[in-house]
């Protein structure tokens, strides 16, 4: 479907910052990134009946009003089955259960599914991760520990590891320090101990607003609904194919 070119997409963004609080980035290229991908995704449905109502209103060369229809309301559980997809995927390790690689696995061939179905570009990093993704959290046990932000809290953490023992200069020592330190911090029942503290003296332990959970509960009921709908029988044509 064409609409106006690039003052659609201006007013597609216009949508996404005003309404949503969803803003393009000056970094990797004006992507949309981090916090605003997982608010994209969580809001799907909300955000392409907008898109929508945009695009309806303008006057188009190619694509029916049942065409417009239909390729938001499957973006839109594009964007919550991927949404459900990725929330699997960041199981920790050893906390993983056959229900979750399950549906992870359902959530992975549905993803794929609308993304052939919509005609969207569909590269190597899309089929691993879709493909290849739950094998390898059926082999490691779980990988959502094993991304990005664990390296870098590790980083972190050694850092501060790093300034406490500064003061030993002998370097076999102050490693010997470092890792006696780290295997009392992971023993489970130092961790257990500093739980039960936390819990005693209220801290750590704050009540999610209602707000957060009726969001949260509406949020897992897209995902569900998302998955559960079946595809139409026709993919869409391209444009391309179209002239053809």
């Amino acid at each position: 479907m064409k609409a106006g070119g690039q003052p659609l997409r201006a007013e597609l963004d216009s949508i996404l910052k005003k309404e949503f609080g969803i803003d393009r980035g000056a970094a990797f290229g004006g992507d949309i990134a981090g916090p605003a991908c997982r608010k994209l995704m969580a809001c799907g449905i909300e955000i392409t009946n907008r898109f929508e109502e945009a695009i309806m209103a303008r006057t188009r060369i190619a694509g029916s009003d049942e065409d417009v229809k239909l390729s938001m309301q499957l973006h839109g559980q594009l964007l919550h089955t991927l949404d459900g997809f990725i929330s699997l995927l960041k199981t920790p390790r050893f906390h993983v259960t056959p229900a979750i690689l399950q549906t992870a696995e359902a959530y992975g061939t549905k993803v794929a599914s609308l993304e052939r179905f919509l005609g969207l570009s569909f590269t190597c990093k899309s089929h691993a991760g879709e493909r290849h993704a739950v094998s390898q959290m059926r082999l490691l046990q779980g990988i959502g520990d094993m991304e990005e932000s664990f390296g870098e809290k590790n980083h972190q953490h050694q850092a501060k590891l790093d300034r406490r023992y500064a003061p030993i200069r002998q370097m076999a020592k102050r490693e010997v320090a470092k890792t006696k330190t780290e295997a009392l911090t992971n023993h489970p029942k130092v961790r257990a101990e500093i739980s039960n503290i936390l819990q005693s003296t209220g801290r750590g332990t704050k009540r999610p607003h209602d707000a957060t959970v009726l969001l949260k509960a509406k949020r897992q009921r897209d995902r569900e609904e998302a998955l559960a709908k079946e595809l139409p029988g026709t993919p869409f044509a391209s444009l391309q194919s179209r002239r053809q």
